[in-house]
């Protein structure tokens, strides 16, 4: 699995030419409007961390792998495993 995202880092900003007080602009700089989204704050700031999540995911996942390696039988550590699968699946668009 690899990402085709667009490397960061991304930011979140309010949008200055906003008419809701609650429209935010999501870019892959301060100032970069070529790649800009406009939505809720918090859709916004949830968009600005989703490559380093993705990045966190990726690394609980090799770490929960090894311990799922060594206690093959543990059901629930499989099924971490196959969520984490599918999320990451989803973020970088292979679900």
């Amino acid at each position: 699995m690899t990402a085709a995202h667009t490397p960061g880092p991304w930011f979140a900003r309010k949008d200055p030419n906003a008419l809701d007080d609650d429209d935010w602009c999501v870019g892959t700089g301060p100032e970069n409007i070529d790649k800009v989204a406009v939505c809720s704050s918090r859709d916004a700031h949830l968009i600005a961390a989703a490559p380093e999540l993705l990045d966190v995911v990726k690394g609980f996942r090799r770490k929960l792998e090894t311990y799922a390696n060594a206690y093959p039988r543990d059901k629930e550590l499989r099924k971490l495993l196959r969520n984490c699968d599918a999320a990451i699946a989803k973020a970088i668009g292979e679900n």
